[in-house]
């Protein structure tokens, strides 16, 4: 049986994601998804102007030989066009973090995931273009006004116990 859902982020309460499961409880625990460009599941505002402005451009281009009767210029411009508003409104190089009891997971499309178990978390920092969290094993940067309440307050914890003494992974030989 397929499931479709509605989840609405208490963060951003008018971002909402439409998606469907085959097993409901295992995708509600997986839930907390968040995405570095501002923590939008959808093409911002500004991607969708741009190919829309690509679109009319191209079209007429396109128009423009296709009336001189340049096919092949015709084929070329209006492949581009669409190759061009493809790109602007793709999921390429955007990030996607979740994170669970193992750890952050970090996936920018076409690199493989990489998780950040909570125990290597080693700092965070606040300035200007967001938060920058250090590990042992990486660094990202999650923007300010995006980063969940809940993640933040998860990443400040786990921080504090690494750096805790009785957390100390150097061991007395």
């Amino acid at each position: 049986m397929h499931y479709v859902y509605l989840i609405r982020s208490d963060s951003h309460p008018k971002q909402s994601y439409v998606g469907y499961s085959t097993d409901l409880r295992k995708r509600l625990h997986t839930a907390k998804i968040l995405t570095s460009d501002q923590g939008r599941t959808t093409v911002p505002l500004m991607r969708q102007i741009k190919a829309l402005i690509y679109a009319l451009l191209g079209g007429m281009v396109a128009w423009g030989y296709w009336q001189r009767g340049s096919v092949g210029m015709t084929i070329f411009i209006a492949i581009f066009t669409l190759a061009m508003i493809a790109l602007t409104l793709s999921t390429i190089g955007r990030m996607r973090i979740s994170w669970n009891k193992e750890g952050i997971t970090l996936a920018a499309f076409p690199k493989k995931p990489k998780l950040i178990r909570w125990e290597d978390l080693e700092k965070i920092s606040l300035d200007h273009l967001g938060y920058h969290i250090s590990a042992s094993s990486g660094r990202f940067k999650i923007r300010q006004k995006s980063m969940p309440e809940d993640l933040l307050k998860r990443i400040k914890e786990n921080i504090r116990i690494n750096k805790s003494p009785s957390n100390s992974k150097t061991s007395n030989s």
